[in-house]
């Protein structure tokens, strides 16, 4: 029971762990796609 609880709380470490990857990668993908914008309007200009 005891060994059960410690996987439940490590497998919940995980979880947080791949939503702040997944997280990050959002951020990275829209700041980036932003600059992209940003540039290409700068250009037409």
């Amino acid at each position: 029971m005891h060994k059960k609880r410690k996987e439940t709380s490590t497998n919940f470490h995980h979880l947080l762990v791949f939503v702040f990857i997944v997280f990050s990668l959002v951020i990275l993908m829209m700041t980036t796609s932003l600059m992209i914008c940003h540039g290409t309007r700068t250009h037409q200009k």
